[in-house]
């Protein structure tokens, strides 16, 4: 039962890491615990919703949602194509608050197949933050009331990345296997990349300070306006 997994002491001569006390006081152990026994009653017990275990199961369901994050990244592309000035075709707004509903019953399939504990997982979790923050909060909400989401709105390519998930489910098709391989290999890099992006990031930014003093502030380019535009702060002389 839960209740006498969550009630459960520490052996004696167990030595409690700073980590696992935190974990402890703040709740987030118990939530590890639940989550767990939740996902392990999902495999061994009957759906509650079994149409929906079905679909979410379904490898044809997998290919037409990869499909779709394949189409929404092309038109998410050309969406940032334009500038802010520049006037956008009508369909990109249409197109986007479409794919922004079939993510959404996407989502919600999941939830109905899965229960709750399928979005503790890390990348079921990153599929809710783009369905619902880049997704709906920003397309139905905050551009209808004319709140300035530029920047959201340039986050939901990460919806593009979604792929990735899509590409785990498809590691049985054996035409497949090399991609898989690939992906893997990926995601085992990911702590290099980012300390890659992290060395990256303090050479531009180096550089950055150099060229902000030594061009930007020099009495010859104070005046222009392209220079200043290029090397004025250190957003834009950084990129």
């Amino acid at each position: 039962r839960e209740d006498i997994l969550l009630e459960l002491t520490p052996l004696p001569g167990f030595s409690e890491s700073p980590w696992f006390r935190f974990q402890r006081w703040t709740g987030i152990l118990e939530l590890r615990i639940r989550t767990g026994l939740k996902q392990r009653r999902i495999n061994l017990e009957p759906p509650v919703w079994p149409l929906f275990r079905d679909i979410d199961r379904s490898l044809t369901f997998e290919i037409f949602i990869a499909c779709l994050i394949i189409l929404n990244g092309g038109t998410l592309l050309m969406d940032l194509m334009y500038r802010e000035d520049e006037q956008k075709p009508s369909s990109l707004p249409l197109l986007e608050g479409l794919f922004v509903l079939v993510f959404l019953l996407e989502w919600n399939i999941r939830i109905m197949s899965n229960s709750w504990a399928w979005v503790f997982d890390p990348m079921n979790a990153f599929d809710t933050f783009v369905v619902w923050v880049p997704g709906v909060l920003t397309t139905w909400i905050l551009i209808p009331l004319d709140f300035d989401a530029d920047v959201l709105r340039k986050i939901s390519v990460l919806r593009v990345l979604r792929i990735g998930r899509i590409i785990r489910a498809f590691r049985i098709v054996p035409e497949l296997a090399s991609l898989w391989t690939f992906v893997c290999g990926m995601m085992s890099c990911m702590r290099l990349i980012f300390w890659m992006g992290v060395i990256i990031s303090a050479i531009l930014f180096i550089f950055a300070v150099g060229a902000r003093e030594a061009i930007a502030k020099s009495t010859i380019f104070a005046e222009d306006d392209l220079v200043q535009s290029h090397f004025g702060d250190l957003g834009s002389s950084m990129f």
